[in-house]
């Protein structure tokens, strides 16, 4: 039996097409940089943040900056949404920590108080080297209140406002209209899932609050007219709003909204992926090991990949070892393709 260690240049090929999707996305968000792309999707602000605290560990740059974006746009941020989309304690604390510092350093008015952080026995280097330990001479008091260990930050002053017009921060138009809340979220989800006619269970999950917050949002959106609601049956209701209204409202010329990706769901798939990933690079085990790695991987997310429309490999048609190639084509190749440029002329989904 062949023993064997995953190829790393696999893992950090995986690796690099997160950072540079997420450094593609904050760039045309207003984070400094070089915006080589424009995407005709929608991000989700909150979505992408929670990733990319996440994914930046590996990318000390890309960290700080969007840090200094988070500094000079705080009041477009909703820190309960981020925390109900940080799955982990882990997360939470990352983004407890960036909040607290966007705060300190933040000149706007937000009614978001700065979370307070907690005593540390053990504090963990935040950034992920890839040889050698980091020394750090001073750390960041911030940081180290929530149990990270960094060089100490000041603002890098780079970052820009969100460009409204642009389709990629189509949520922040609709923050400016409603304010940072449920409502915001509700319509966003409306209006790109336009055709899809979604339920109040996929309303919750693309909004990201808690069903109570939507439930309300929604009630006060079909009291004042602007959304219809349909009684599907006993217990289930349909939503919609007039799609036109909206274009004209929002100054969208010929119905060209952006489109719609399941961004929640998807960078989380991808996040466990690539922890999944370099666990596995650490590991030496046989070529049917790690086939039998993935396909536990695909069984342990198989709810959220169906959801994302992914084929998964037929594990009675690959045996064995035989399970990796179609694995690594079907979800590793499928998932990344997801990232790629969009043009503004109209997206390849319509929905994931």
């Amino acid at each position: 039996m062949q023993i064997s260690k995953m190829p790393s240049g696999l893992t950090a090929s995986f690796r690099h097409q997160l950072v540079s999707f997420a450094w593609d996305q904050w760039s045309q968000m207003g984070v400094s940089g070089h915006a080589g792309r424009r995407d005709g999707w929608s991000i989700d602000p909150e979505a992408l943040l929670a990733f990319t605290l996440r994914v930046a560990r590996r990318e000390p740059r890309l960290f700080d900056e969007v840090l200094d974006w988070m500094r000079l746009n705080l009041d477009l941020i909703s820190a309960q949404r981020l925390r109900n989309l940080a799955l982990e304690e882990e997360t939470e604390e990352l983004a407890s920590a960036a909040l607290a510092w966007a705060s300190t350093y933040s000149t706007k008015v937000t009614r978001q108080k700065p979370p307070s952080g907690r005593e540390v026995e053990e504090p963990e280097l935040l950034f992920i080297r890839s040889t050698g330990a980091m020394s750090v001479r001073e750390p960041d008091p911030i940081f180290i209140r929530y149990g990270f260990v960094r060089p100490s930050l000041e603002p890098s002053n780079k970052s820009r406002p969100p460009v409204r017009s642009a389709s990629i921060n189509f949520s922040f138009r609709l923050r400016d209209l409603f304010g940072v809340s449920a409502r915001a979220e509700v319509v966003r989800v409306l209006l790109l899932l336009h055709g899809a006619k979604p339920r109040i269970r996929d309303i919750v999950h693309a909004a990201g609050y808690s069903r109570q917050n939507v439930y309300e949002a929604l009630n006060a959106l079909v009291s004042a007219g602007v959304v219809s609601m349909r009684q599907t049956g006993p217990r289930d209701r349909s939503y919609a709003l007039d799609q036109d209204r909206w274009a004209g409202l929002l100054g969208i010329e010929d119905r060209k909204l952006p489109y719609f990706v399941e961004w929640p769901r998807l960078l989380e798939v991808l996040w466990k992926l690539l922890v999944w990933m370099e666990s596995l690079e650490t590991k030496e085990s046989s070529d049917y090991m790690q086939a039998s790695e993935a396909r536990r991987f695909v069984a342990d997310h198989e709810i959220d990949l169906q959801a994302l429309s992914v084929k998964l490999p037929d594990h009675r048609s690959f045996l064995g070892a035989d399970y990796w190639a179609p694995f690594e084509v079907l979800v590793v190749d499928d998932l990344l393709e997801r990232l790629q440029p969009a043009s503004d002329e109209g997206g390849r989904r319509n929905s994931e």
